[in-house]
């Protein structure tokens, strides 16, 4: 950042040989996309995100600040393993000159594999739910038994899955589709590909009591 800042600073300046007034403009919190096999390897150590200076003529570093670029990190052909790649500015166009920070980033792909874990359950919202109702255990027409598809680090960390009801305002017997997360032993969510990634569950809704109208029949008079 600080290579960056001292960049940006002495850009904006006027070449007076070419009558062209250079300048430039720092760029923060660009989205870093990258490529690869998803469906093979899980990514951990990518950055959320990246800055960038464009640099160039006033009018097309302008434009190109205006531009939805991104920086992009290719990993296609990389294997497992640990590797320090080099980001790439994407969208800017030609006119202008970009520098990223930062301009590599260490990551680790690591190989997927599948394992299947016994589904649990929450209620939540229920302080939406008016309090005479009860709820019984839910049923899951698919099944409890859930695929996750992760690194094998990622898989040793998951010590329950659940399916997260939501049953603000419900007051009858209801049918919902259910998202499942997967949380580790502090109970923290784990990022993780959980086949599906939602299930449907039933859930029936009882009340213990009834209400009934109150009907008044006075005897005697009233004194006067």
């Amino acid at each position: 950042a600080l290579v960056l800042a001292c960049l940006a600073y002495f850009v904006a300046t006027y070449d007076s040989s070419s009558n062209v007034l250079t300048s430039s403009k720092t760029l923060s919190n660009i989205s870093i996309n990258a490529r690869y096999n998803a469906e093979t390897f899980e990514l951990s150590g990518l950055p959320n995100a990246c800055e960038i200076v464009v640099t160039g003529d006033a009018a097309n570093v302008n434009n190109a600040a205006s531009k939805k670029g991104y920086c992009q990190l290719d990993l296609e052909g990389y294997t497992e393993g640990t590797h320090t790649v080099k980001l790439n500015a994407v969208g800017y166009g030609d006119s202008v000159t970009t520098y990223i920070s930062p301009s590599e980033v260490t990551i680790t792909l690591k190989k997927k594999t599948t394992r299947q874990y016994d589904l649990t359950y929450d209620f939540i919202n229920q302080n939406q739910m008016d309090s005479r109702y009860i709820l019984s255990e839910p049923s899951f027409p698919q099944g409890t038994k859930i695929n996750i598809r992760a690194s094998q680090d990622t898989l040793n960390s998951i010590s329950l899955v659940k399916a997260l009801i939501d049953v603000s305002g419900q007051t009858s017997d209801f049918e919902i589709s259910a998202p499942l997360v997967a949380y580790d032993s502090k109970g923290q969510a784990v990022n993780a590909e959980i086949v599906p990634s939602s299930i449907t569950a039933t859930v029936r809704v009882s009340s213990p009591s009834i209400e009934v109208p109150i009907k008044l029949n006075p005897t005697g008079s009233v004194p006067v």
